[in-house]
């Protein structure tokens, strides 16, 4: 027979005899260029061993479908490429490859579910692994040589692995592919110093409950969601002159031994969700930091985070970005650029005593520090914001201070709402509007208004419930509306400026104030009810 005119060739062995059944090894004949079936004339082959002079090409997709009781494999010199399924599921406990292999890919699953080959030393000529080639396997010891091509850890290559605990990526690899070693028990890995990794893809160490610690390449510049996502790393550490530029959404979503992180200055975002539910007792951000935002929920649920200095660098806190966390302290690096803080950022910090805005802040979300211990709030001189937004106090009844800045406009709805512990306010002469429930249920018992007041609005139940005892409205109020000053028990005087420009006053506007004495300009006012029964008593002048 001449080679050439070979396609595929099993084994030049002689039909099935009983000697036959019992033959335990095989050497490949030279003039063979495939690996298929050989069950037919061999059903119980163990070693496959080449010929010296083997010219093997390929070893056929689903080769162990037939050949199960394969024990070693030689991979001879000639070999390009083992096939998918080539050996999932066999029984073969030893993979050689001769001396100047030339193999270049191991396509997907060839060695998935392997359960008693425990160590493969691939030879530096290959270039491709294919899908979960070794996933699920019992695989205990992987070897790259430092001369490797190899540029890629496929998707799932050691997805479930649970008796590999050591493994060194080779410097030639840029990039480790989704889930490239999730589930597995891997407790080390390492990183040569010229290291040319550059992403570490989704889920590539999720549920990796031995992994204690990492320190990342200097090269990578994306980490992506949910990378070590329950992983139990303690401690994520980032080579000298790192070159992130990206964590992802959840990438150490709910690692609960991680204690402590120093993020690179070349961090540019971090997605949401990244340290949510984290057990950090330190976040720390590299001098002249480049990160623009501080995502939502990013650090939700951080129990054990006493503080954090926000960057210079920072312009938006997102939503929810520290809810329920353990803060006590917040702090804004020098030059600050923040100019957001959106919805329930910082609500339940059950820790939180006081913050300082940065006067660059310009917004203030809704329900941003709902059920927070904060007792103290003020702001930066010079400060641009204009605008509370509602709840953003609500419920936090340890607030006794609270010093409103010159620029505020808006009070937005049931911002100090129930905030039991806040006995005086002064508002600012820049403020239109105190919106509805604004500080009701609080235990005020004195407003001042500032002299050149721009206040047009008192609105519904502004201070319902509260502990007042005298109101001076100003002249620049418009309107009083629904049950705006209801239920002051203790509301005994209402004084209304001279030169008042008050339209409009509800009828249920100082509705249960029992006690309740008003002056009444000179003038006749458009009020939708005579001002003497707006207590429901006789006026006392």
């Amino acid at each position: 027979m001449q080679r050439n005119q070979i396609d595929t060739i099993i084994f030049e062995c002689p039909p099935r005899t009983e000697s036959s059944e019992k033959t335990k090894m095989i050497t490949v004949p030279p003039n063979c260029l495939e690996l298929e079936n050989t069950s037919s004339v061999v059903p119980h082959l163990q070693n496959v061993i080449p010929h010296r002079h083997a010219h093997v090409r390929l070893i056929q997709n689903h080769y162990h479908r037939s050949n199960r009781s394969t024990h070693l494999i030689v991979i001879p010199t000639s070999l390009l490429k083992i096939g998918k399924f080539a050996f999932s599921g066999s029984q073969l406990k030893s993979l050689l490859f001769t001396r100047n292999a030339q193999i270049h890919i191991v396509d997907r699953f060839a060695f998935s579910g392997t359960k008693n080959l425990h160590s493969v030393v691939l030879p530096p000529s290959i270039e491709k692994l294919g899908v979960q080639f070794l996933a699920y396997s019992h695989i205990k010891s992987i070897s790259f040589p430092s001369t490797t091509r190899l540029k890629d850890i496929p998707p799932r290559a050691f997805e479930n692995c649970k008796h590999l605990s050591l493994i060194e990526i080779p410097a030639s690899v840029e990039r480790i592919e989704e889930c490239a070693f999730c589930l597995s028990n891997l407790a080390t890995i390492t990183f040569p110093r010229n290291s040319k990794l550059q992403y570490i893809g989704r889920f590539s160490f999720e549920f990796c409950n031995c992994l204690t610690s990492i320190e990342i390449p200097s090269a990578v510049q994306v980490i992506s969601a949910s990378a070590f996502h329950d992983s139990s790393c303690r401690f994520i550490t980032f080579a000298p002159n790192s070159q992130l530029e990206t964590i992802d959404q959840g990438a150490f979503l709910h690692c609960r031994n991680l204690s402590s992180i120093e993020i690179p200055s070349s961090v540019k975002a971090i997605g949401e969700l990244a340290f949510l539910g984290a057990s950090l007792q330190s976040v720390c951000f590299g001098l002249n930091s480049t990160l623009t935002k501080v995502s939502a929920s990013l650090f939700q649920d951080c129990s054990n985070l006493p503080s954090i200095e926000i960057p210079a660098s920072v312009e938006e806190i997102d939503s929810y970005a520290f809810l329920k966390s353990g803060l006590q302290s917040i702090t804004f690096a020098s030059n600050y650029h923040l100019k957001t803080i959106k919805q329930s950022a910082f609500q339940g910090c059950q820790n939180l005593s006081s913050i300082c805005f940065p006067s660059s802040l310009e917004s203030l979300g809704s329900s941003t520090f709902r059920g927070s211990s904060i007792d103290s709030i003020s702001f930066m001189p010079n400060s641009r914001l204009t605008m509370i937004e509602g709840n953003a106090f609500r419920g936090c009844a340890r607030l006794t201070s609270i010093t409103l800045p010159t620029t505020l406009k808006i009070i937005g709805e049931c911002v100090f709402f129930e905030c039991f512990s806040l006995k005086y306010v002064e508002i600012p002469s820049s403020v239109e509007e105190i919106r509805e429930e604004a500080f009701a249920y609080t235990n005020i018992q004195s407003v001042l208004f500032a002299p050149d007041s721009n206040l047009r609005k008192i609105g519904k139940g502004a201070f319902q419930g509260c502990a007042l005892e005298m109101i001076c409205i100003p002249s620049s109020v418009e309107s009083i509306e629904d049950g705006a000053f209801q239920n002051c028990a203790r509301l005994k005087s209402v004084v209304i400026a001279v030169d008042s420009r008050l339209q409009a006053v509800s009828s249920s506007a100082f509705q249960g104030c029992l006690n309740l004495k008003i002056t009444e300009p000179p003038f006749s006012t458009l009020l939708d009810t005579p001002i003497h029964q707006l207590a429901n008593r006789q006026l006392e002048m």
